[in-house]
């Protein structure tokens, strides 16, 4: 329901919290971490199709230092 309004990246996400209920920006994103996992920042900067989904996630797993 919030991701839709979050991918609109000229939206605030105060304005989000707004249009689905919520009276904050701090009660809309402790919700919206409680459920995603992330907060909506997070969610909107993340990339959306699979391919750079796949990338995203690989450069964020830790890596054994080189031997």
């Amino acid at each position: 329901m919030a991701a839709e309004p979050l991918a609109e990246r000229d939206v605030t996400i105060a304005s989000v919290a707004r249009r689905v209920g919520y009276a904050d920006a701090f009660s809309f994103s402790s919700a919206f971490k409680g459920v995603n996992g992330v907060s909506p920042s997070t969610f909107r900067e993340a990339p959306r199709d699979e391919e750079a989904q796949a990338r995203h996630h690989e450069a964020l797993r830790p890596h054994p230092p080189g031997r």
